[in-house]
């Protein structure tokens, strides 16, 4: 079975490793693959944990932006961006056509608008290929909110991201829709 999906620049691929990311905001932090490094947060987080990060981290993020530079910033000390998380929520959208070759992902709540948004890079791009073929199956629709969320539980590496200014789990490395 072929799926197409919109790669970098919204092309056309059936293939998410295929993608080359065309923007370098933050390689670094948001590449990260030194799990090792980094210790996991002994408490499960979620959409709501994440947006009081905006506020709790205020003086750390504030200097935190699309500058030029920001671009080179490894990861933060003292505020998420030093620990692994898991996350668990529900999903609500998936978009394939950023320049960074990242699966962007909008989770939340059951039955609530607030999202949080996580992404898996492209050095995951297997990742990426199977939830999307998963999410087909299921019938979510790509590139479109679903109003009925998927249970979900992701682990990965908090970051802010100045570009869009709020927090996220970036890089996600490991993924898995849940029985409701």
């Amino acid at each position: 079975m072929s799926i197409a999906v919109m790669g970098a620049f919204g092309l056309p691929t059936n293939d998410r490793c295929n993608c080359v990311p065309a923007q370098s905001y933050r390689i670094e932090a948001k590449h990260e693959q030194n799990i090792s490094a980094y210790p996991l947060s002994p408490i499960t987080i979620n959409t709501s944990t994440m947006l009081a990060w905006e506020t709790e981290y205020a003086s750390i993020t504030k200097s935190i932006n699309h500058s030029k530079r920001s671009r080179t910033l490894i990861r933060q000390k003292n505020c998420p961006e030093d620990s692994i998380y898991t996350f668990v929520g529900y999903l609500y959208r998936i978009r394939t056509g950023e320049a960074d070759c990242d699966l962007h992902l909008e989770c939340g709540p059951k039955n609530s608008a607030q999202r949080a948004g996580l992404e898996i890079t492209v050095e995951k791009c297997d990742l990426q290929n199977t939830l999307i073929a998963k999410l087909k199956a299921k019938g979510f629709h790509i590139s479109k909110d679903n109003a009925i969320g998927i249970p979900i539980k992701a682990k990965g590496f908090g970051f802010y991201d100045g570009w869009h200014q709020k927090w996220e789990l970036h890089p996600v490395f490991e993924f898995e829709l849940l029985n409701e």
